[in-house]
């Protein structure tokens, strides 16, 4: 499942012109932090690079973590 959001996160973001953020909306509101964890982890084993990296993200990222700690 990890590697499927992962795979889905790329596809909404960095692969494309712009963004896809219901993706991103989703994958960060319906998973559980330690599942987040495993996403990022994912994500780097596939694409070399962290999801905190990703531009749309410095931005949603503090609003989800809100979320989380809530």
């Amino acid at each position: 499942m990890a590697e499927k959001d992962a795979k889905a996160l790329y596809k909404a973001g960095e692969k494309r012109l712009g963004t896809d953020e219901k993706t991103f909306i989703h994958v960060f509101s319906e998973r559980s932090a330690a599942h987040l964890a495993a996403v990022d982890s994912a994500y780097h084993n596939i694409y070399g690079n962290s999801l905190k990296k990703v531009k749309f993200l410095n931005v949603l990222l503090p609003l989800f973590h809100l979320v989380v700690i809530l």
